[in-house]
């Protein structure tokens, strides 16, 4: 059965604003207090779709304060569809405003989280309590979290208290950070008796959320006016590992000018640039350097920044960034460059990581390799082996006749590992049994 099968006339009329209609069906005889299928009465319909007229004469003939299953009374559902005028015809027949729904919301709790200005100021007339809890809520604290500028400060100006909370302990500005509104923050800022540090049931503070959120622009202004706390849930990382890990370069900015420590660690031991680095934060990680960033201090992983990327990322640019900044290659750091870049499926390897081109194997050689030729390196398999052999395990002609300009290696036990030669073939080697092992 359809809504409008299921609505006595009486019902209907009211629903649609027939003036002529109510009043003659009244007039009939149809009472009034009959409540449809839903519960509601004719009041209750009018109140919601903003007929005044048809709820001004319904007012003095059927129940003000008849309640539907939600415990919606006629005020309440004409509150929260923003009808002021027949808010204040309601309030001054006799209804009442201390009514709550199934939610426990009141008049000025609907309207408020609604928007509706208008209604907020009709009930202030007749109602001061502002600070009465609905389901832990203000109406101060859900005007924040509806990003409602001006009914916030109307409430302030009404004397709402500004230091109140919900049942999960979050504050005013808890809710502004969430909402990501810059207005709605710099007002909570502006009262007094905020707490910038406070923290919800969860261990969050204001920061956090907007952080979480994403809303770069919030956490900016919270950091430059003095919140630099993130959470219990994770007391051991600073905003600025955060910042770094989300490649958010605004956010990063605001900490270094903040003077944030750019060698704060987290509880691995790693500082914003081996976050920086792992995430591969290409313009965090310059800036970082510039900021005075080490790139040689090590985890409890004992990984410097520069050993995660020459080891998971090796892009070419940052490579010599860091080596310009006092990196320098250790022999583990060798040995991942080759794995990234000569191995045998160059492609697969390639596009595990962020350099997806073949171009990046011969920048390897011409930019990076020179600087790795006297770096004594040793693979992972045991015996252990030198750079030699994992160059010419990979078949790169280049780089082998690279080795052998700027070092003079011992040949015999190279060539007994002649598995290695099997991807070169023999025009890449030959040698003689009087002056040992050449290779063209």
């Amino acid at each position: 059965m359809s809504l409008y099968r299921s609505l006595y006339p009486l019902h209907h009329a009211a629903m649609y604003g027939k003036l002529r209609v109510v009043k003659k069906l009244v007039y009939k005889g149809m009472l009034t207090s009959t409540a449809d299928f839903k519960d509601y009465t004719p009041l209750h319909y009018a109140a919601m779709y903003g007929h005044f007229n048809i709820c001004k004469f319904l007012s003095t003939k059927c129940d003000l304060n008849a309640l539907t299953p939600e415990s919606w009374s006629p005020i309440l559902l004409a509150a929260l569809f923003g009808h002021k005028h027949i808010v204040d015809l309601l309030m001054k027949a006799g209804a009442k405003l201390a009514i709550m729904d199934d939610q426990n919301w009141s008049l000025l709790h609907s309207s408020c989280y609604m928007g509706w200005m208008d209604v907020v100021l009709e009930i202030l007339k007749y109602n001061k309590d502002l600070d009465v809890k609905s389901a832990g809520y203000t109406a101060l604290w859900l005007s924040a979290y509806s990003k409602d500028v001006g009914i916030f400060q109307v409430l302030l100006k009404n004397g709402a208290d500004a230091r109140c909370k919900d049942f999960q302990r979050w504050t005013l500005l808890h809710c502004a950070a969430r909402s990501g509104s810059i207005e709605m923050v710099k007002s909570v800022l502006s009262c007094d008796g905020i707490d910038f540090d406070a923290q919800t049931d969860y261990g969050d503070t204001a920061l956090f959320l907007a952080i979480y959120y994403k809303h770069i622009n919030v956490a900016e202004l919270l950091i430059r006016s003095g919140v630099h706390r993130m959470s219990d849930k994770c007391k051991d990382i600073s905003i600025f590992h955060d910042a770094c890990r989300r490649g958010s370069l605004p956010l990063v900015t605001a900490c270094i000018e903040m003077g944030l420590d750019v060698h704060k660690t987290d509880f691995l031991g790693n500082t914003p640039l081996h976050i920086a680095t792992s995430y591969g934060h290409s313009e965090i990680i310059k800036l970082l350097l510039q900021a005075g960033a080490k790139c040689y201090l090590k985890n409890k992983q004992d990984n410097s920044p520069f050993n995660i990327l020459c080891q998971f990322i090796g892009n070419i640019e940052l490579i010599e960034l860091f080596l310009s900044h006092g990196a320098y290659f250790q022999r583990y750091d060798v040995n991942s460059l080759y794995k990234l870049t000569t191995s045998n499926s160059v492609r697969r390897v390639l596009s595990s990581v962020r350099m997806r081109t073949e171009s990046y194997v011969s920048e390897f050689n011409n930019k990076i390799l020179p600087k790795v030729y006297d770096v004594p390196a040793y693979a992972e398999q045991l015996p252990p082996q030198k750079n030699l052999h994992i160059t010419s395990k990979s078949g790169i002609l280049s780089s082998i006749r690279g080795f052998l300009k700027h070092k003079n290696y011992i040949y015999d036990s190279f060539i007994r590992k002649a598995s290695y030669f099997k991807n070169i073939g023999s025009k890449s080697i030959s040698y003689s049994s009087s002056k040992g092992k050449k290779i063209r």
